[in-house]
């Protein structure tokens, strides 16, 4: 099921019987979206050229990004070269280092290049012509429909219908949550009590 953010509302509005104005809904989503982020692994590769000084850059880590996998460098005219993670305090190695705001790499023995930073990325909501869409991938549409109607009856009176909405949007993360982790992070599927099948 592919929705729109228009399509989206229609649907949670026919199913909680509420009707918000349009920057309500447009918060709801946002949290979901937020809410999903650690769950949606949507692998992205951000290339940011740079000029070194004495073999050091630093960078500003550019929007969008969730959580940062693997730095690598293309010196100008060369093969990229993956870049080893170091500690903030490692300032002799060849590599890369991270803190809140900022990506710095060290220690290169060219001028300029482009540094590569393969991502998760955020989930996000974007204008597309006249429709505002989302980058979580199709088959998690109603899962993101299921966290919206969630948060939408958090403040309906009757407990069990909102515990209903409630358990059926966490079910669903813990099914995508398992999906993607098998699709992208396969080593890691014994951390999640799968057994790596």
């Amino acid at each position: 099921m592919r929705v729109n953010f228009r399509e989206l509302v229609t649907r949670a509005e026919n199913i909680v019987e509420e009707d918000y104005p349009k920057a309500t809904w447009e918060g709801i989503v946002e949290s979901v979206l937020r809410d999903l982020n650690p769950n949606a692994k949507i692998l992205q590769r951000t290339s940011v050229p740079v000029e070194l000084e004495d073999g050091t850059a630093t960078i500003d880590i550019p929007d969008g990004i969730y959580e940062i996998l693997a730095v690598s460098f293309q010196p100008t005219g060369k093969r990229s070269m993956m870049l080893r993670r170091l500690s903030a305090y490692d300032t002799a190695s060849v590599g890369w280092h991270q803190d809140m705001f900022t990506i710095t790499v060290q220690n290169l023995k060219q001028d300029e290049g482009n540094v590569d930073i393969d991502h998760y990325a955020n989930l996000t909501m974007t204008e597309e012509g006249t429709e505002q869409v989302f980058n979580l991938p199709e088959k998690y549409h109603e899962v993101l429909l299921k966290g919206v109607l969630a948060m939408t009856m958090q403040k309906e009176e009757e407990l069990d219908r909102k515990q209903d909405f409630y358990q059926e949007y966490m079910m669903a993360k813990q099914v995508m949550m398992a999906e993607r982790v098998k699709e992208v992070e396969p080593w890691n599927m014994q951390n999640m009590g799968q057994g790596g099948k």
